[in-house]
């Protein structure tokens, strides 16, 4: 096949040979000998080189699997009176009672008693996950459950029992439940 304009080259001629490479070319330009770099005139555009970013290092810490966080939030817990009313738990650990002193461990928390037979400091609620416990704390008139047929138990003094239902410190009853309404106990027990 011919082109208009072009001729064939003959065979065995110097033409046919494929040109020698070109040198390599340096990845930044290297000023040579005697090179004094000019301050450029004003309204100059400087060009400048633009160089790729270094690959970072491995780092073993950044590698693996993302933590995924619980982003629920958490759930607050309150004492609600069978009269009426609720009170706020303001941690997993805190003590209750008419007029109670609590630490920074245990927070005191005062619960409504117009009768006063709630002590100043009555008893102890410990949280579990979603289990609650409670503790007599030697109160004057101590802490009362009802056993499945209807019948009062006292708790002895001292001993930290999981609460399966309503309570009653003195005379008040109340139940444990959190604020969406879910009780920690399912039922007020015995009337």
């Amino acid at each position: 096949m011919s082109y208009p304009g072009f001729a064939p080259i003959p065979p065995g001629s110097d033409h046919g040979q494929v040109p020698p490479p070109l040198p390599p070319v340096p990845d930044q330009w290297v000023p040579q000998p005697g090179f004094e770099p000019v301050a450029p005139d004003e309204g100059t555009v400087m060009i400048t080189p633009i160089v790729e970013p270094a690959e970072p290092e491995y780092d073993p810490e950044l590698d693996g699997a993302t933590v995924v966080v619980d982003r629920t939030p958490p759930r607050a817990w309150f004492l609600v009176l069978a009269e009426g009313g609720e009170v706020e738990l303001p941690g997993d650990d805190v003590v209750l009672g008419r007029n109670p002193h609590g630490d920074g461990v245990q927070p005191a928390v005062r619960v409504p008693d117009a009768g006063k037979t709630i002590s100043k400091t009555h008893a102890r609620l410990r949280r579990v996950e979603n289990d609650w416990f409670v503790t007599d704390l030697g109160s004057t008139n101590g802490v009362l459950f009802f056993s499945p047929e209807g019948q009062e138990l006292l708790l002895p003094s001292g001993v930290e029992t999981l609460i399966q239902g309503d309570f009653i410190l003195g005379t008040v009853r109340v139940l444990i439940e959190s604020r969406d309404g879910t009780p920690a106990v399912r039922t007020w027990g015995a009337n």
